[in-house]
């Protein structure tokens, strides 16, 4: 087995041989339905979108077994200050491969990758999936410990038949509301959100501003496809952020019927640790991620669905 970590963007061969890859991992979308994830023909560019990224590959002449991509981001914390953290992303295992020593090779790859660019590292896990806890912490790799929980909802947009509106903001508006609102938890700042979403990215925000998010798609990065080969075709709000669970249910309506207007059947929200998620939203089903962290001090998390 050979372990090799890639800066650059991937070259055709190995970018078909990721896609064979990727097509081996369904990921549960409520209690009937699964889903596969789809990046084109640049896997990085998805995580490049929150920083310089570099993807650790573990291979052999069969194919991909392993791959783990990474990201540099600056991370905002409560108390404002800046940090440089890797993000880690796409860590997986191919069944075949989930006896042996790929998983942690791939770790000391990318730890390695990590030391030399920041002080702190962190990963988001779907419910369901096999958790840091279980592999850190031993021959050598850093543990990494349960730092948060955040709700994270699926919203049917048709379903959805509020009248609430909110008016789009300029950017400078939505950022700035997003920083008061979102001021306690830690926030990944954004880099190039515009890079990853096919259609215009829209900050939207209600009258009072009581609620802000930024409403964009991702399918320029990563697409989301179910079991028959159709694809998922969604939203996210993003920068999601609100001063009461009812403020947080109007905002998220308003999207679900932009969503619906432009084609997009769903949209993905995620809630803030520490808060309770936004009131009932007819059509939304609701997970939970958990924020897995390295270097750290503990906090509350604002998660963008967006990036995961």
């Amino acid at each position: 087995m050979n372990v090799r970590v890639v800066e650059d963007r991937l070259s055709p061969a190995d970018a078909a041989r990721f896609r064979r890859f990727e097509e081996e991992f369904l990921y549960p979308l409520g209690p009937d339905e699964r889903f596969g994830v789809r990046q084109g023909d640049d896997p990085l560019l998805f995580f490049r979108c929150l920083g310089p990224a570099a993807m650790a590959l573990a291979e052999d002449p069969d194919g991909i077994l392993g791959a783990a991509a990474l990201s540099r981001v600056r991370l905002r914390a409560p108390d404002d200050a800046l940090v440089d953290a890797v993000y880690v992303g796409a860590l997986k295992t191919h069944p075949r491969a989930r006896a042996g020593r790929t998983l942690l090779r791939l770790a000391e790859a990318a730890r390695r990758w990590a030391e030399a660019r920041a002080v702190a590292a962190f990963g988001v896990v779907m419910a369901g999936s096999k958790e840091p806890g279980s592999y850190t912490g031993r021959l050598g790799i850093p543990l990494f410990s349960l730092a948060a929980t955040c709700a994270v909802l699926r919203v049917d947009c048709a379903a959805v038949l509020d009248p609430s509106a909110a008016p789009e903001i300029d950017a400078e508006k939505g950022a700035a509301l997003f920083r008061r609102l979102a001021a306690r938890e830690y926030r990944v700042e954004a880099r190039a959100p515009e890079a990853r979403s096919e259609r215009a990215g829209a900050w939207l925000a209600l009258d009072d501003e009581s609620a802000c998010g930024y409403l964009e798609d991702t399918r320029l990065a990563k697409r989301l496809v179910r079991e028959d080969g159709t694809e998922l075709v969604s939203g996210h709000l993003s920068r999601f952020a609100y001063s009461s669970p009812d403020s947080a249910r109007r905002l998220v309506a308003s999207a679900a019927r932009r969503c619906a207007e432009s084609g997009r059947r769903f949209l993905f929200v995620g809630a803030p640790s520490g808060e309770p998620p936004p009131a009932a939203v007819p059509g939304a089903a609701l997970a939970s991620a958990s924020i897995w962290t390295f270097g750290l001090p503990a906090g509350h998390w604002r998660l963008n669905t967006a990036e995961i």
